[in-house]
């Protein structure tokens, strides 16, 4: 399946990560937002996408390979769609208008678009059930109708939210 996905990932505390050539970061302790696309098939379609975001073990190959792979992060839940728009920086600027997020690395998976960062900090938002309902409004308002959820949070786990 091809379109774009958001992972919402929690950082258990602050952490200073050096990112290949991208540099060193450091990365306060709450919620994160990263937006990418999969256009391909295969290990490059959204299922593939997110089973590697998924694995712990794997090459570092993306900005958020590196954060992804640190013991303090967690991946809470995944929202993605079915599309074959080009839109990745349309959604990633909807869920940052929305939630009213900030850029904690400029350039941050966006070294091939002219977006400010497609990782985004979040407030501290409460339940993580609302978080996931304003990405998917985010993604609504772009007309982006094929929504799904998969949560990895355990006390998520096989819940729909409506």
């Amino acid at each position: 399946m091809k379109g774009i996905y958001t992972l919402i990932i929690q950082l258990k505390a602050s952490v200073n990560i050096k990112i290949g050539a991208f540099g060193r970061i450091t990365l306060l302790k709450g919620t994160y937002l990263y937006t990418g696309s999969a256009r391909g098939s295969g290990v490059s379609s959204i299922e593939g996408r997110i089973s590697r975001h998924l694995r712990k073990t794997k090459r570092n190959f993306w900005h958020i390979d590196y954060i992804l792979k640190h013991e303090l992060s967690q991946i809470l839940a995944v929202v993605y769609s079915e599309t074959r728009r080009s839109i990745e920086c349309e959604v990633n600027e909807s869920i940052c208008r929305e939630l009213k997020a900030s850029s904690p690395a400029a350039r941050f998976g966006s070294s091939d678009c002219g977006c400010q960062t497609h990782l985004l900090q979040v407030a501290d938002t409460g339940a993580v059930e609302e978080l996931i309902q304003s990405v998917r409004l985010s993604y609504r308002r772009l007309r982006l109708d094929s929504n799904f959820l998969c949560y990895f949070s355990p006390r998520l786990r096989g819940r729909r939210l409506t």
